[in-house]
């Protein structure tokens, strides 16, 4: 399990743009998005790094958070 804090992610047009950003990625089983505290989750094998940089190839900052 990832969970990461994304503080530019405002509105619903982030969120959907975050999750079209991950959801090419192999490995992801599950991904829960919460644009209110800006926290997501991620659950599966796919690699960290892979996930913040396709995060952040769609302009937002990623923070990650000790689990």
């Amino acid at each position: 399990m990832l969970k990461l804090h994304i503080p530019n992610m405002t509105c619903g047009g982030c969120e959907n743009k975050v999750r079209k950003a991950l959801m090419p990625l192999q490995g992801i089983d599950s991904l829960e998005i919460d644009r209110n505290t800006k926290l997501i989750q991620v659950n599966g094998s796919a690699p960290e790094a892979g996930i913040i940089k396709a995060i952040e190839n769609v302009g937002f900052t990623v923070n990650r958070i000790a689990a």
